[in-house]
Parts: structure tokens; C-alpha cells; sequence
């Protein structure tokens, strides 16, 4: 890096960084709030999440206060509660599809009621269905709505006799209702400044949003991402087009990713089954300062960190990143 290159705790200090649970330092520069994004318009993989854990194991991060002058960067972290180890968390408690009439669950059998009626009772509970639907000239793809189906459990669960909503249910008090439960506090999008110092990675974890990562300064920065089925990708985030590197870059939803300084590391196998570390480097002059946005926001509820014992039998084959970018356990 050149001379004229701030060192990295005058970035910190510049930037009014702090300590990052997954490693390195940061501060968030912007959150939009102001547009609410409601349940139905975040993507599916917000589904199961609803408002998020508040029993979270990271209350309190610092950073160490010799960071400030160059000769330290680390990070510690504090319990959010005392719990008592004789008392196991409470089990997740399973969703609201699961009261209603399980036939339509993927495995499950049909109920003793559903299984019971015969073809010509289903064939004329379908064209019931679609002479309103074709009447109603409502879009085929509505089919597809997550609600379509529970509607239907709904129904089937009161039985025969159950009275509709009116034409003024529908436009009054039923679209209050919906519009009142539908909402949720979720800023559309969020961005950080992000510096990772040469000896420090950023530990593998994973967030229900997209993740675009922009090139600031200082070394390269090598993103390293893991899919559910198995699959590695690294990607260089950098100035120098020409050898491959990428000034900005997405990482999708739901998909375990760490980032560690390219330098850091001397050479890896092509199958990433192993690698072998540079020397150590100066953090005071050696470090990537990047930024990150998220869209929709993202929310400290949404992280899950990954640990060596829970992510190495997803990909084996790449145990020595896995223990690189995760911490013991």
C-alpha cells in the first residue's frame, strides 16, 4: 500500500468504526426507513422468520481500546443473559399451517374426512372453484399465492354452511384488518462501512437478504461463499479488473459467506481442499475497507453465525477454509 495510505486505526477512528461480531470493524452510514416493507413483499426466505429472536447471544460487542491507536484489533464479546445451564431453551413452537387440515402438507396423509369423499365430491368441489374463479376473472397465477391454500384450510375446516365475506367485508373492515396485521418493521435497505485488517476474517455466516459488497481501498478482499448443496465460490473484491477482481459484488440470500484479505493467503488448491497461509502482516497497513449494502435492511435478529462442527458436513471438502473462517465448536 502507499505511503499516503491512512493506517487502519486512523480509518477506524475517521470512520467512527466498532467491533463486528463477525469479525473486523464497521458502522452503519445509512438505514432507510422510509418506506415500511410489509410481510407479503419480503422475499420468501423471510417467511419463517417473523419479527425475529430477541434472545439473541450477542448483547454488547467492543472493540479492545488499543485499537484506536494501531496496536490491537480484537474483538470481545458479552453474554446477553445469565442463563441458567439446568434449563433448556423452550422448544420452537411449530406455525399456524400446522393446525389446519394437514392434507395439503407435503408427506402427510390426507384426513380421514378428505379421504373419504369420493372423485365426483372433489371434481365438484374444483368446478365449484373455478366457475367463480372464471367469473371473477381472476389471474391463473393467483393459484400460486402462499395464502391460496390456507384460505382453502380455512374453509374446509368450518365446513358446509360457512357464509362468505360480503362485497362491503371485503372493502371495509377485512382490508383494514389485513393491512393492520400485514405490517412489519423492516426498512428497505440497509449500508455499512466494513474494514477487515490483514490477520482478522470476517467468520462465515448467513442473512435472509442480498448482500452487494463495493471496493473502497486498501488490498484486495476474497469473498467466500458456501450453498446449500455443498458448492464453493470465491470471489476478489478489487481495482484490478484485468487479473478478475470485482469492484462490487452480490451475494444472495441464505447463503454461508466469510471474507478474509487475499494477501493472507499464499496459494489453495482448486478444490479448496487446502491452503497455506502467508506470513503475518502489519494490520496497521494492511487491510481492505469495503461497504455493504442490504436490501431489504439488515437486522442483527437475521444473523446466524456458522461453527466448524455444524458447517463441516455440509462441504468436507473444503475443511480447512471451513476451519479458517469459523470459529471452534
Amino acid at each position: 500500500m502507499a505511503s499516503s495510505t491512512p493506517k487502519a486505526s486512523e480509518v477506524v477512528f475517521s470512520l467512527n468504526l466498532k467491533a463486528h461480531p463477525e469479525g473486523g470493524f464497521y458502522s452503519e452510514t445509512f438505514r432507510d426507513s422510509s418506506i415500511t416493507l410489509s410481510r407479503s413483499q419480503l422475499p420468501s426466505q423471510y417467511e419463517e422468520l417473523g419479527e425475529g429472536s430477541k434472545d439473541t447471544d450477542l448483547e454488547e460487542i467492543t472493540a479492545s481500546p488499543k485499537c484506536r491507536k494501531g496496536k490491537e484489533l480484537q474483538i470481545s464479546f458479552s453474554s446477553s443473559q445469565n442463563r441458567r445451564k439446568d434449563i433448556p431453551p423452550k422448544a420452537p413452537q411449530p406455525p399456524m399451517s400446522n393446525y389446519f387440515p394437514p392434507r395439503t402438507i407435503p408427506g402427510s396423509q390426507p384426513t380421514i374426512k378428505s379421504a373419504m369423499a369420493s372423485k365426483e365430491m372433489k371434481d365438484a368441489a374444483d368446478m365449484a372453484m373455478s366457475w367463480w374463479w372464471f367469473d371473477a376473472s381472476i389471474p391463473f397465477n393467483a393459484a400460486r399465492s402462499k395464502f391460496f391454500q390456507p384460505m382453502v384450510n380455512s374453509i374446509a375446516s368450518i365446513g358446509a354452511g360457512y357464509k362468505a365475506p360480503s362485497y362491503d367485508d371485503f372493502r371495509g373492515k377485512l382490508l383494514k384488518k389485513s393491512v393492520e396485521e400485514d405490517k412489519v418493521d423492516r426498512p428497505v435497505s440497509t449500508s455499512i462501512y466494513f474494514l477487515l485488517p490483514s490477520g482478522s476474517v470476517s467468520h462465515l455466516h448467513r442473512i435472509p437478504c442480498a448482500e452487494t459488497w463495493h471496493f473502497y481501498m486498501g488490498d484486495p478482499l476474497t469473498v467466500f461463499e458456501l450453498g446449500g448443496d455443498g458448492k464453493v465460490k470465491l470471489t476478489v473484491l478489487g481495482t484490478d479488473l484485468e487479473a478478475g477482481q470485482r469492484p462490487q459484488y452480490t451475494v444472495p440470500p441464505n447463503v454461508w459467506f466469510g471474507s478474509f484479505p487475499k494477501r493472507d493467503i499464499d496459494a489453495y488448491s482448486s478444490d479448496g481442499s487446502s491452503l497455506v497461509k502467508a506470513p503475518t502482516r502489519d494490520p496497521e497497513t494492511h487491510y481492505s475497507l469495503v461497504g455493504c449494502t442490504c436490501a431489504p435492511a439488515f437486522q442483527f435478529e437475521d444473523f446466524e453465525l456458522a461453527s466448524s462442527s455444524n458447517i463441516l458436513a455440509l462441504a468436507p471438502h473444503v475443511e480447512p477454509f471451513i476451519h479458517y473462517l469459523t470459529l471452534t465448536g
